[in-house]
């Protein structure tokens, strides 16, 4: 018996053991007297509504780093329990109007930290909004973290739907579908090729210049939404395909999708979310673990 407890706190999972009762047991003492109080007391139930009505604009997602915390769900221990991989957003600015915090931490040190305490869990963009940001810095960014973690980084990305960022920072929000264009164009060429020749309306690389690092192997791109363009060239640009729908609507997208790609284009539907990671050969993962078809055709 004392050898295990030896063993429990050498390996960190009694501590993480103790704080998930601790989580679960404040929720119970806390819901249970809450809820009889307020079936009891018509006071107390109208005092507590004021407190709850403010707080229900926050969107239900925003709580979920409390509840991971209050229940001892780390970066680590989400690897630990099986999850194909961790998620961060690339949404510089919260509005209001959507109910969220958008991305609270500079998405580019949260993977740092986040590659740190982790070793075989895949981390993902979902996703960098490119035309706010420079496609040289986006690049190096991405290499660097899939360098870091020898290969375990997907760039998901989006030409974003929040016209209140786009004035701050100075891009105009109806080009915003070419601007994405360009800017991808952009970071592929110059993860890929050495000393590129590069020309775009966010500056010149003449072939006198070499980004560094590159990625461990060809980058996974994964293609949020329309982006604002067609299902051929998303088909075209990319190996996966991150899509927020409702179910039915994702069915017939996904199938012009697969008639588009050719099969080139892998995904899964799970819940609202069409969630695709690759890294190589057929291997998908998705955030819940699941394993998806090897082509489009069988979706």
């Amino acid at each position: 018996m004392g050898e295990q407890t030896i063993s429990l706190l050498a390996s960190g999972e009694l501590e993480r053991r103790n704080h998930m009762a601790i989580g679960f047991g404040s929720a119970l003492l806390l819901d249970v007297p809450l809820g009889l109080l307020m079936r009891r007391s018509r006071l107390f139930s109208d005092a507590l509504l004021v407190p709850i009505e403010l707080l229900r604009p926050i969107a239900g997602i925003a709580w979920i780093p409390i509840g991971l915390f209050m229940f001892g769900i780390s970066e680590a221990r989400a690897e630990e329990l099986g999850f194909a991989g961790l998620w961060t957003r690339g949404v510089p600015l919260p509005d209001p109007n959507f109910g969220d915090l958008g991305q609270v931490y500079d998405p580019w040190m949260w993977l740092g930290w986040i590659a740190a305490h982790t070793s075989t869990i895949a981390l993902a963009t979902g996703s960098m909004i490119l035309p706010l940001r420079h496609p040289f810095h986006t690049a190096k960014a991405s290499a660097s973290v899939d360098q870091l973690t020898g290969g375990r980084f997907v760039l998901g990305v989006a030409s974003g739907d929040r016209p209140v960022e786009f004035p701050a920072f100075g891009v105009d929000w109806h080009h915003r579908d070419i601007l994405f264009r360009e800017n991808l164009a952009v970071i592929r060429k110059v993860l890929m090729e050495e000393f590129p020749s590069v020309q775009s309306s966010y500056g010149a690389m003449l072939g006198a210049a070499d980004l560094v690092p590159k990625p461990v192997s060809r980058l996974s791109i994964l293609i949020t939404g329309s982006s604002r363009q067609s299902f051929e060239w998303i088909a075209a640009h990319a190996v996966g395909w991150i899509l927020s729908t409702r179910p039915r609507a994702a069915g017939g997208a996904g199938r012009k999708m697969a008639r588009s790609g050719g099969g080139r284009v892998a995904w899964c539907l799970q819940a609202l979310r069409a969630v695709p990671l690759c890294r190589s050969g057929h291997r998908w993962l998705d955030a819940g673990g699941l394993r998806c078809g090897d082509q489009l055709e069988r979706a």
